[in-house]
C-alpha cells in the first residue's frame, strides 16, 4: 500500500508578491486600454500585487486537507493514543518509581501524574472520535487541484472589469466554436500576464480553460 502524502499546508500563511517590472506594468496598462494620466495606477498595481502574493502562497489552499485526510490522521493518532493508554495502564511499579526519580518534582505534581495523563489521553481519544464523525459525512471527491489559481483568476477578472474600457459583449447565445470576443481575449491576456509574474505557465488558452472548467464545476 502506497504511503499517503502528507499535505504540508498552513491554515494561516504569509506570502509576498514578486516584483513587477516596469515593462510589465506598461503592458498591463496597454491591455486594459487605460490612460495612465487618468487612472490611479498605484491602486491598480496594489490590487494586482495582492493577487500575485496570494498565488505565491497558494499551495496552502491547493494542499488543504480533504475530509479523508482528516479521517486518516485522526484514526492513526487515535490508534497510537490507544496503544500508549494501554501501555500506561499496564505500567509496573518499578518503572513508575523510576519515573518519579527522573522527572523533576514540583508543587502541583510531586510524583508522576499517571492518572492525569491517562485522563488527558482519554479526552484526546474522544476528541478524535468527534473529528471522525464530523468528516466521515463529507464528500472528498471533486476538490480543485488548482484552487488558488481559480481564486486569483476570478479576482483578476473583477479587476479587469473595473479598469478596462473595452465593451463587454453578450455571449450567452453564441456557439461554443465561435471565436472569443475582444473583451474575452484581453481579459485572458491580462490574467495570463499577471499570473506569469509568479510562474511562467499561462497563456490565453490555458486561462480560458481554467475559467471554463471552474464554471462547469460550479454548475454541477
Amino acid at each position: 500500500m502506497t504511503k499517503p502524502i502528507i499535505k504540508k499546508a498552513q491554515k494561516v500563511f504569509i506570502s509576498y508578491s514578486p516584483n513587477m517590472p516596469e515593462n510589465i506594468q506598461i503592458e498591463i496598462l496597454s491591455i486594459l486600454g487605460v490612460d495612465k494620466s487618468n487612472t490611479d495606477t498605484n491602486a491598480l498595481f496594489n490590487k494586482i500585487n495582492y493577487q500575485t502574493a496570494f498565488l505565491a502562497g497558494g499551495h496552502n489552499l491547493d494542499n488543504a486537507p480533504r475530509p479523508t485526510d482528516f479521517l486518516n490522521s485522526s484514526q492513526n493518532l487515535k490508534k497510537t493514543t490507544f496503544k500508549l493508554l494501554n501501555e500506561l495502564a499496564n505500567l509496573n511499579s518499578y518503572v513508575l518509581a523510576e519515573l518519579n526519580t527522573e522527572l523533576p518534582p514540583n508543587d502541583s505534581y510531586p510524583s508522576f501524574p499517571l492518572h492525569g495523563v491517562e485522563n488527558q489521553l482519554a479526552k484526546l481519544i474522544d476528541a478524535l472520535t468527534q473529528i471522525e464523525k464530523k468528516h466521515s459525512k463529507k464528500e472528498s471527491r471533486g476538490s480543485s487541484q488548482k484552487l488558488s489559481a481559480v481564486i486569483v483568476a476570478n479576482n483578476l477578472q473583477s479587476i479587469f472589469k473595473e479598469y478596462t474600457h473595452i465593451k463587454h459583449e453578450n455571449t450567452s447565445t453564441r456557439d461554443k466554436f465561435d471565436p472569443l470576443t475582444l473583451y474575452e481575449k484581453k481579459e485572458a491576456e491580462f490574467i495570463a500576464i499577471v499570473m506569469n509574474l509568479y510562474r511562467n505557465a499561462w497563456d490565453i488558452k490555458k486561462v480560458r480553460r481554467l475559467l471554463n472548467d471552474n464554471d462547469k464545476r460550479e454548475k454541477k
